[in-house]
């Protein structure tokens, strides 16, 4: 079992903190997106999905991956023991800039705009299912049993199960 993390220092605080945030702010996210679901506004509810998504994932994995770099690695058990951050992480800490970003754009560019909606949120779950399994692998095949390896493919199906009938609901 691989599991270097130094659990007194800043950093693993802050990746906790933010950790903490995705979590509550997602789940606070399917609360507002029910709530427009369940008084029949099934756009909304899809624009609330996109603000989530964009936002309480896209948006604090970016924080993560850009600002807490080494720490966000050591704590996931990647660190590489290395001085500089691994430049595949940082490639990924601008995809999640980006996702955030469209976020924002099909909300306010296209408010109505189911198409464009749905292909955000298939888009960002896609990536999280291939996120989840990647999690899973590191887990089962490298012992890698840091905690976010053991939740991620449990809290990816909540996000396939809360996700489902909001795209569903919207066609």
């Amino acid at each position: 079992m691989r599991m270097t993390k130094d659990t007194n220092s800043l950093g693993s605080l802050l990746t906790k903190a933010v950790e903490g945030v995705r979590i509550f702010g997602t789940a606070i996210g399917y609360y507002l997106v029910y709530d427009s679901y369940g008084v029949d506004d099934y756009t909304g509810a899809l624009m609330r999905l996109v603000l989530t998504l964009g936002i309480g994932l896209c948006g604090t994995c970016a924080v993560e991956s850009l600002l807490l770099s080494k720490a966000t690695a050591k704590e996931k058990g990647y660190d590489l023991g290395e001085d500089r951050v691994s430049p595949y992480q940082i490639q990924n800490g601008m995809w999640f800039v980006s996702g955030t970003f469209m976020a924002g754009f099909v909300y306010w560019v296209y408010p109505t705009s189911k198409p464009a909606a749905v292909t955000y949120v298939l888009l960002v779950l896609i990536f999280f299912g291939l996120s989840a399994i990647n999690h899973a692998y590191q887990a089962v095949r490298h012992g890698n049993l840091t905690w976010q390896n053991l939740n991620r493919p449990f809290l990816f199906a909540a996000l396939i199960a809360a996700s489902v009938p909001v795209v569903a609901a919207a066609f």
